[in-house]
């Protein structure tokens, strides 16, 4: 999927953003999700949340995450019609209730 490659390669990693879009573009012939779901939560919360289960890129440290972060925020922001930022600071049932309410009104008003 492109916007996770744009955030963690492109805003994460620093790789060249317009170089990543050309080349996901070409791989996936323009096609793009009709909706994403963005669960936004401070990455001292997410890290809080995984406790022990880290791999190398959970590893990556606070800065690398933020910046991550912060690639998915401005994907968001550019493309609002087709994306749902959800706060994710919560329990379970909290978010799933939030997710549930934002993908409600969201097919609502997309029939």
């Amino acid at each position: 999927y492109t916007a996770s490659s744009t955030a963690y390669q492109g805003y994460g990693r620093g790789l060249d953003l317009d170089q990543l879009d050309a080349m996901m573009r070409f791989a996936t012939h323009g096609i793009e999700p009709d909706l994403t779901v963005l669960l936004d939560v401070e990455w001292s919360v997410a890290r809080v949340r995984l406790g022990d289960q880290m791999d190398r890129i959970e590893g990556a440290g606070a800065a690398f995450h933020t910046r991550v972060r912060n690639g998915y925020l401005e994907l968001a922001a550019a493309d609002p019609d087709r994306w749902l930022v959800v706060d994710a600071d919560g329990t379970v049932d909290e978010v799933a209730a939030r997710v549930d309410t934002a993908v409600e009104a969201w097919l609502a008003a997309n029939p």
